[in-house]
């Protein structure tokens, strides 16, 4: 039999996320975690979706590994509920809502953009972009190419410490 590590756990999760094409996955957390039966043998896998927003008030959702392609009608009315207990109008990003502009998360969010899209770092230089930008913020610098490098070598370096705290702990 099959013994699950760690990072079999976290690559099934991934494997499995990259198939789900709903953005209501957005608004959780998602792990896998194995139940046991009574005699302490593995008995299922569920994954495991918390909220990102509002963990102490949203109830934790479980979904059978093996079930995983029958909608998201629950998980829909989970993040709908829970986006009203903390006012956020329906139809509305979490992501953005109520934080107010900075140059920092301006940053964040274009190394963010071209690491998570494989967007070139050069593509702040498109001419339809900073026009964009001027338009909806009239007077924001875009940072270089070189600055959306510095930046994601940045984030990378910095998110692999989180990666390798989870590792250390899972063991």
């Amino acid at each position: 039999m099959l013994k699950w590590s760690s990072c079999h756990f976290l690559a099934y999760s991934e494997a499995s996320k990259a198939t789900w094409r709903s953005n209501v996955y957005d608004h959780f957390n998602i792990s896998l975690r194995r139940e046991m039966d009574g005699n302490g043998e593995p008995f299922r896998m569920v994954f495991v979706f918390t909220c990102k927003v509002d963990p102490r008030n949203h109830t934790i959702h479980l979904r059978p590994r093996m079930s995983s392609a029958f909608g998201t009608k629950n998980l829909q009315d989970g993040v709908h509920a829970c986006n009203k207990r903390i006012g956020i109008v329906s139809g509305t990003s979490t992501r953005l809502v109520g934080e107010p502009y900075t140059p920092a998360g301006h940053r964040a969010l274009i190394a963010l953009r071209c690491a998570k899209n494989h967007r070139p770092f050069n593509s702040v230089l498109d001419e339809d972009y900073q026009a964009e930008v001027e338009m909806l913020r009239p007077g924001t610098v875009i940072p270089a190419p070189k600055t959306v490098s510095r930046d994601i070598k940045t984030l990378y370096a910095e998110m692999s410490k989180n990666v390798k705290n989870y590792f250390m702990v899972s063991f």
